[in-house]
């Protein structure tokens, strides 16, 4: 794998500056962690949380919050059955 110097160079400024105002542009609904965690096979993981501005160690936390939106999206949802 090389130095630092060279991953650095691995993808283009432009590159960069293209995916990250791809995702945010593209007005899905996808959360920036879910975006990264489906392309993290396909792109560096730090390197995606650097150019979206998220904190890597929240990416890795994401996951045990499941639970909690799962509850929060169940308890939203029927909420909205009563409305």
């Amino acid at each position: 794998m090389g130095n630092k110097s060279n991953r650095s160079r691995r993808y283009t400024e432009e590159f960069k500056r293209d995916a990250v105002a791809l995702v945010r542009s593209s007005g899905r609904t996808v959360t920036v962690y879910a975006f990264i965690e489906a392309e993290k096979t396909t792109h560096n993981v730090a390197l995606s949380c650097r150019l979206l501005k998220v904190a890597r160690s929240s990416f890795y936390a994401w996951p045990a919050g499941e639970t909690a939106r799962s509850a929060r999206k169940a308890a939203d949802d029927a909420l909205a059955h009563e409305i």
